[in-house]
């Protein structure tokens, strides 16, 4: 297992703060079970961990967040999905289907309107 890279730390820091706080708490605990590029992007599953929220349902979290590449039309999006007080995993992705750059210290993180 190994830990977070700086931009999954950023991504999960900006949608927790805004969606569902409780977990900040762990972000120093998580640990990265699998993480693997999917083509358009990158799949993060997260080890075990102690249960934060009693929500027994899965949860999606990041619909309101969108990563803006410098000099690229493309924007990243972000799945965090969360079940029985756990987060399982996070999925960073290409909006557009292209495969997303090797480094994504360069994404700026905005939040953004959803249609409720």
């Amino acid at each position: 297992m190994t830990g977070l890279s700086t931009f999954e730390r950023q991504v999960l820091k900006f949608i927790l703060e805004t969606e569902e706080f409780a977990y900040l708490d762990i972000l120093d605990e998580l640990h990265v079970k699998r993480r693997s590029r999917t083509g358009m992007g990158v799949f993060v599953g997260f080890a075990e961990h102690q249960p934060i929220v009693t929500r027994q349902r899965p949860r999606r979290y990041g619909n309101a967040v969108a990563g803006i590449i410098k000099e690229s039309d493309d924007v990243v999006r972000f799945d965090l999905i969360s079940e029985n007080g756990q987060l399982l995993y996070l999925e960073i992705f290409s909006n557009d289907g292209q495969e997303l750059p090797e480094s994504l210290d360069h994404v700026r993180l905005e939040r953004i309107k959803t249609a409720n």
